[in-house]
């Protein structure tokens, strides 16, 4: 039997999974509030100031005492991070929920992918057909999909490729890569700060911001503040569970791709979406295979963790998200 701690740490991710994306979605779609730079800009600042904030008091644990040369061997990441908050805003803005997390699950493919080829492990038929499936049902939510937006699935595509730029250059060279986790993420925050908040002005989005028709309405702040509240602790939870091994029956994936269908799900009675009979086959079955590739594929690592992981206890940092 799991503690009840640990039970938490996954319905917390679960939870911060849903709430970021409500919220990113509410002031991206609802208020349509479409100038990334600036709202990314301002989800990396409120992302730094809590971290910030949290090494301070102690709760957390981090080096900002980077040093440049350390920092550029870090700069295709910092770079593929901040495309990819970028696309991400933009496809976030245009498509629906499930379409969105459907084709999300193109990154955990590239996850997966990455994982087996740096452990250098043949795959069975049926992690190859799920993986498969993987990108099969991917591309054919994108066919079916009635409200289908050019521009919407432009953006997707460039925020799974940055994704997975990010993700396979994190993993590749992770011995070369001298800064922890949560280090990568204070500069990711910090980096993207720098390189939007100009880019508002080059791109012209500042500009266009002043004509926002709810420049003045107490729940655009609110749900901006909320954004970058809500993003941090998820990220941060994120590296807890990754990195602590906090979920014995659950892996970080595992819990991630049941966010994904709890979002789907969730998203459909407060955001418009227009779906057909064939386009919902597919946003199922592509989240489904997305499901049970993580838990096939974490299933032996799983069982190994549950041999020694009756002592594994909460971080204290679940009990700082509970005070938040």
């Amino acid at each position: 039997m799991l503690a009840w701690g640990t039970n938490k740490g996954v319905v917390l991710y679960v939870l911060l999974f849903i709430a970021t994306n409500f919220v990113n979605k509410y002031v991206l779609s609802v208020l349509k509030f479409t100038y990334p730079t600036i709202f990314q800009g301002w989800q990396t600042l409120m992302g730094a100031i809590v971290l910030r904030l949290l090494s301070l008091t102690g709760k957390l644990e981090i080096n900002s005492d980077i040093d440049r040369f350390t920092l550029l061997k870090w700069s295709p990441g910092l770079l593929s991070f901040v495309i990819s908050i970028y696309s991400g805003s933009k496809a976030l803005s245009v498509l629906p929920i499930p379409i969105f997390m459907s084709l999300l699950t193109v990154v955990d493919f590239i996850f997966h992918v990455t994982d087996l080829t740096i452990s250098k492990k043949i795959p069975s038929a049926k992690k190859c057909g799920l993986l498969m499936f993987i990108l099969l049902s991917s591309v054919m939510v994108s066919w079916t999909d009635p409200q289908f937006v050019e521009t919407g699935y432009f953006w997707m595509a460039v925020h799974i490729l940055s994704s997975g730029c990010y993700i396979i250059y994190s993993k590749v060279f992770k011995s070369c890569i001298e800064i922890s986790e949560l280090g990568r993420l204070y500069a990711n925050y910090i980096y993207s700060f720098i390189v939007l908040a100009p880019c508002s002005y080059f791109l012209g989005d500042a500009l266009a911001a002043r004509e926002f028709p709810f420049l003045y309405f107490y729940k655009f702040y609110v749900g901006c503040a909320l954004s970058g509240v809500f993003g941090v602790c998820l990220a941060v939870c994120a590296i807890q569970i990754k990195d602590s091994q906090l979920c014995l029956s659950m892996s970080l994936a595992q819990s991630s791709a049941w966010a994904k269908v709890a979002v789907s799900i969730s998203s459909l009675p407060f955001f418009e979406m227009v779906p057909n009979v064939k386009n919902t086959i597919w946003v199922v079955a592509c989240l489904t295979a997305a499901t049970l590739c993580a838990e096939y594929i974490d299933e032996s690592d799983d069982s190994k963790k549950k041999l020694d992981g009756n002592d594994i206890k909460l971080p204290s940092m679940m009990t700082t998200f509970e005070s938040v």
